[in-house]
């Protein structure tokens, strides 16, 4: 940046700002966020194009591990607009599978299987590259959630072979943990945690944000498995700062309290970790929490138990996740 200045280079300064700024904001001095918004405005005003639509993407990706995936949505959506008036294609293929992200986190999942559907069709060899492992993975996570696992499965059979040959954590993590969730699904434990085990592994000595973030898909299969052991090796290394991260860790610790056995400590943490994932706006982990604390409460015999459970029931009816629902039910019924 420095060089850029003495030589008038201004657009190697505004890439240079992204990077540092996302470069800050993954170390934990999360002021960095205004570096990628500077960057983005620099781009603007120099009138630059792909530079200043990756900016946008970077914004909406730091929006989104900071501020929630409403924050993050916007961003890519004013990106994909500024795209759409420049003609660059590549930088909005990418920047539609990051808006299917915020969509599954806003749980509005309809909408995000339509945007996968589309983007599949549009795009011939889209599940073949980073962002379509990412996307199959994603629309397989949702039909899972609704029931629909044989279809689940076939894409898994697709997406998990790929994302091993890419290699990359930012692909392995979610694809890894979502074909975990498939395999549980599909009533086979074992190969689930055989996977997480695999994503143990795979994101051992990777920057935290990736270890973090598959964390309450794993603490939720090592609870149904009774192997608390593995969640809590997750938890090393598993300290990124953004917000996102840190209600994963709350979730986990909540899971592995549960596992344990120690239900008043977990009815305080899945109640911390409703909070968070309300105010962050994440619907299925809001979801999953609130009934954590209602199967808690349930067994500790403690009167609101009933209030959470019917909170969590309006969520994931409303996200159609078939087997939450029933779950949800049955604690209901003995609430």
């Amino acid at each position: 940046m420095d060089l850029a200045g003495r030589v008038g280079a201004d657009d190697i300064r505004q890439r240079a700002l992204q990077y540092r700024g996302c470069a800050r904001d993954e170390l934990g001095d999360l002021g960095g966020l205004d570096a990628v918004r500077e960057s983005v405005d620099l781009g603007l005003r120099l009138g630059l194009g792909r530079g200043t639509a990756l900016a946008y993407g970077n914004l909406g990706a730091e929006l989104f591990e900071l501020e929630g995936p409403a924050a993050g949505m916007r961003a890519m959506r004013a990106g994909l607009e500024f795209c759409g008036q420049r003609g660059i294609g590549e930088v909005a293929h990418w920047l539609s599978v990051s808006v299917l992200e915020c969509l599954f986190d806003l749980g509005r999942w309809d909408e995000a299987l339509e945007l996968a559907d589309q983007l599949l069709e549009r795009h011939r060899d889209l599940a073949e590259s980073y962002e379509g492992v990412s996307l199959t993975a994603r629309k397989a996570h949702i039909l899972a959630c609704r029931g629909q696992v044989e279809e689940a499965a076939a894409l898994k059979a697709r997406f998990l072979p790929r994302s091993r040959d890419i290699g990359d954590p930012q692909v392995v993590s979610n694809a890894l943990a979502i074909a975990a969730f498939i395999e549980q699904a599909d009533g086979d434990p074992g190969a689930a945690l055989r996977l997480v085990e695999e994503l143990e592994h795979a994101t051992r000595d990777g920057p935290a944000c990736y270890r973090a973030d598959p964390l309450p898909i794993v603490a939720r299969i090592c609870r149904a498995a009774g192997e608390p052991g593995l969640a809590e090796r997750f938890l090393q290394g598993a300290d990124a700062p953004a917000a996102r991260y840190r209600n994963c860790l709350a979730t986990a610790r909540a899971v592995l309290a549960e596992t344990r056995g120690d239900l008043p400590e977990a009815a305080s943490r899945y109640d911390d970790a409703g909070d968070r994932w309300r105010s962050f706006g994440v619907a299925l982990e809001h979801g999953q929490a609130l009934l954590g604390l209602g199967r808690c409460a349930t067994r500790l015999g403690r009167p609101p138990a009933r209030e959470p459970l019917l909170q969590a029931h309006e969520i994931f009816a409303r996200l159609g996740a078939r087997g939450l629902l029933a779950e949800t039910d049955r604690w209901l019924d003995g609430s």
